[in-house]
């Protein structure tokens, strides 16, 4: 059997992530990818408002005015090892 999935990323944007507990952990905003012997790869997940800023245009989070908001963005990364997608309408983390 193959254990490897084959997902179309664009599909998991906005997706809600829940963690073991059931609750939400932050919706998929962003990915990092790599390439390993040819094939592009997810590396990790970028989660929560953070990482919307960072698709948006991660240079808007150093203009000044972006800055003096009184918001700070926790970052959230979650390793692809991680990231359960065997139903890939509702991501759950792994513990």
């Amino acid at each position: 059997m193959n254990d490897e999935l084959e997902i179309h990323v664009e599909h998991l944007l906005g997706r809600r992530v829940r963690d073991a507990d059931g609750r939400v952990a932050g919706r998929i905003e962003e990915f990092k990818l790599d390439v390993v012997k040819g094939e592009t790869i997810v590396a990790e997940y970028h989660l929560g408002p953070d990482a919307l800023w960072e698709r948006l245009g991660g240079a808007a989070l150093h203009l000044p005015f972006v800055r003096a908001l009184p918001f700070r963005p926790r970052r959230i990364r979650i390793p692809w090892q991680r990231m359960d997608l065997s139903d890939p309408l509702r991501p759950r983390l792994s513990p």
